[in-house]
């Protein structure tokens, strides 16, 4: 009768630790502290993922670097996020000058950066693609002059 149990605790025993180290999103979590939220998410343009760039959260007054495949990760105390539930996610180092996204902290999925860059002109709009917004800027004035005059 013993035998069984004992069989069946290891085998349930081994699928847990199987299921754990196999986790790619456990061994991530596991780098922010329990009191703190989580988030990862990716910037790029319409060439691939933007590597070793940096970007700023305005109202937590945080600077993020991305990866060699354009992704960054951040881990936010949870009294900060309980107060701020919202920023803004900056990228200064744009040919068409300052852009931002809204960042929601608790929506799920990633956060998704797409740079606009001067090859979407004609689809632009009033200076929106997607929810990346350009700041402005003379780069960005710059440009429009260019493309206005050239129609």
């Amino acid at each position: 009768m013993s035998a069984p149990r004992i069989f069946g605790l290891f085998s349930t025993g081994t699928l847990l630790l199987v299921l754990l180290s196999a986790a790619p999103a456990s061994a991530q979590l596991r780098a922010a502290s329990l009191d703190s939220l989580y988030r990862w998410g990716v910037l790029y343009d319409e060439q691939g993922p933007r590597p070793y760039t940096m970007l700023r959260f305005k109202r937590l007054k945080l600077v993020v670097t991305t990866d060699s495949i354009g992704e960054f990760e951040v881990a936010v105390p949870l009294v900060r996020v309980l107060r701020l539930l919202h920023d803004v996610l900056v990228l200064d180092e744009s040919p068409l000058g300052p852009q931002e996204v809204d960042v929601n902290f608790f929506q799920s999925g990633p956060i998704g950066f797409r740079v606009i860059t001067a090859d979407d002109g004609p689809q632009l709009g009033p200076r929106l693609k997607g929810s990346t917004r350009i700041v402005g800027g003379r780069q960005w004035r710059a440009w429009l002059r260019q493309t206005q005059q050239s129609r």
